[in-house]
């Protein structure tokens, strides 16, 4: 099986999913509505990848499992432990997404125009922001840098962060335009908190 995401799941995931839901109900993360709601489909999941997406806009905890912290749209544990160390305030994993080149020129290459999908995540802990796509990072980037005039975070539609990044002015054989965006219900959320930091 290629995919460990559809491999079955018994009762102990299952009740441990709807403990998770529950540690994020208790924080406040989810309002009854969408407790009950997420409960409901994990007490129906069948596989990993059922329970999937009812903690993709959530940080940790998250049930145990093959899909919990591995695969190009989740951060490695060494980064995570990092972020967790720091304070971390929002993770949201396994985001569908896309990251756009505009008028991007490095050594040897040259896109006027190229969308890409990615799986990512978006993570801010009390020292920076890190966003994450396709199994690297993509903007890592401390509150107190002096190049957060390079980095612009708005809101798309309500639920899709849209990070864009003048890349001259992080590599200085490089010019154009990057723009990642990543769907998460926490997209308001981490575009308010670095209106506030920064």
């Amino acid at each position: 099986m290629s995919d460990p995401g559809e491999l079955r799941i018994g009762i102990a995931e299952r009740e441990a999913a709807i403990v998770a839901i529950g540690e994020h109900l208790a924080t406040g993360r989810l309002e009854p509505d969408e407790y009950e709601r997420r409960v409901g489909a994990a007490s129906l999941a069948r596989t990993y990848a059922d329970l999937r997406p009812l903690f993709a806009d959530l940080p940790p905890p998250h049930p145990p499992g093959p899909l919990a912290n591995s695969g190009p749209g989740y951060l490695p544990g060494d980064l995570r432990e990092q972020l967790t160390a720091e304070g971390l305030l929002v993770l949201a994993e396994d985001l569908a997404g896309s990251m756009t080149y505009r008028r991007y020129r490095a050594p040897g290459q040259r896109i006027r125009h190229r969308e890409i999908g990615v799986r990512g995540a978006v993570a801010v802990s009390r020292v920076r922001l890190l966003i994450w796509a396709s199994g690297a990072k993509r903007v890592d980037l401390p509150f107190d840098h002096h190049l957060w005039h390079a980095v612009e975070v708005a809101v798309d539609g309500g639920d899709w962060l849209r990070v864009t990044t003048d890349v001259g002015a992080f590599h200085h054989d490089r010019s154009g335009r990057i723009v990642l965006r990543l769907h998460t219900f926490e997209a308001t959320t981490v575009a308010r908190m670095l209106a506030t930091t920064l």
